[in-house]
């Protein structure tokens, strides 16, 4: 996996993820991803865990993170309300 982290011009923040084949293959056979700083380094935002996974469908993929769904999870949200 290639990582990398900026603070771009405008002030934004970029976090790059780049997924090899093994990652992908992986995936395929559903082993997720999961990055931390304590696992992946400097790149990652401290206090940050991202886990990348894969599915079939949307409904199949919320059912795999279902454990990780609670109350205050936003999910699916395209644009700022």
């Amino acid at each position: 996996m290639f990582t990398g982290f900026t603070i771009l011009d405008d002030g934004t923040q970029l976090l790059v993820l780049g997924l090899s084949k093994e990652n992908r293959r992986r995936m395929e056979k559903d082993q997720p991803i999961r990055l931390s700083r304590k696992t992946h380094g400097m790149a990652v935002p401290e206090g940050l865990t991202i886990i990348i996974f894969a599915g079939e469908t949307e409904e199949s993929m919320e059912k795999t993170m279902a454990e990780h769904i609670g109350p205050t999870t936003i999910k699916n949200q395209r644009h700022p309300h």
